[in-house]
């Protein structure tokens, strides 16, 4: 019996793939877009998100009532923050390129924030909470009571930067062992993690109905999203896992 090796599998793997790909794009030939009628349903379905939105946002920010101690007052309504986290998500821009838009359009809005402020909305606990709410508030909108769900976990590498000197003043006496060649050029200390995430996704509807991440292992996301899912009461027919 002849020896059958690794490499001779991924090419008879890949041999396979290719001859199914093939025969896929055969049966399933890609219609060309109608940029008019895509262009004018994209149109409307801003137009209906952004309306029926507005008085979702309004009730999940009414009950969220928050004791400020000394410091600086917010310029933004907790209203206004959520829109802003909101639309910043929609159009895609990054932080810097999306608050050079607002100082465009704050010509009819009167919002100028800086850039800062629009990177400070993912660490705002009045915005998660509000946030929070517009979810469960959008499951019960759907009638969102059971799902025949799907689920995927990813993985992210982040490479952390943090300055170095008061990196070096917190550690006092591991500053030295620190102090590499590569630190004293770049003035920053660099340290890699990796994240994971989990998403779980309605079939039916394709909302997500739950989230969780973790910096210590998918399994951890995994649990993290199954208890967010029983606090929004929606009960799991079926699950579909890609790893």
């Amino acid at each position: 019996m002849p020896k059958v090796f690794d490499d001779d599998i991924k090419l008879k793997l890949e041999e396979i793939h290719g001859f199914i790909a093939k025969k896929y794009k055969l049966e399933h030939p890609t219609n060309e877009r109608d940029w008019r009628t895509y262009e004018e349903q994209f149109t409307h379905w801003i137009k209906t998100a952004m309306k029926e939105l507005d008085p979702l946002v309004k009730e999940a920010v009414s009950g969220i009532k928050i004791h400020h101690g000394p410091g600086h007052p917010y310029n933004l309504t907790l209203e206004n923050r959520v829109k802003l986290l909101l639309i910043k998500q929609l159009v895609g821009e990054s932080n810097r390129m999306f608050s050079s838009m607002l100082v465009i359009f704050s010509m009819l809005s009167d919002i100028d924030v800086s850039y800062k402020s629009v990177e400070r909305l993912y660490s705002d606990m009045e915005v998660i909470l509000a946030i929070h709410n517009l979810h469960i508030l959008l499951l019960k909108k759907k009638g969102m009571n059971s799902s025949d769900a799907t689920g995927d976990g990813t993985g992210y590498s982040l490479t952390i930067k943090r300055n170095y000197e008061s990196y070096a003043q917190k550690l006092k006496g591991r500053a030295k062992e620190n102090n590499s060649e590569s630190n004293r050029k770049g003035g920053t200390v660099r340290k890699r993690l990796f994240a994971y995430s989990f998403f779980l996704m309605d079939l039916n509807t394709r909302m997500y109905v739950a989230f969780g991440s973790s910096m210590k292992s998918e399994r951890d996301a995994y649990i993290k999203a199954m208890e967010m899912l029983r606090s929004t009461g929606v009960t799991l027919n079926s699950l579909r896992l890609f790893w």
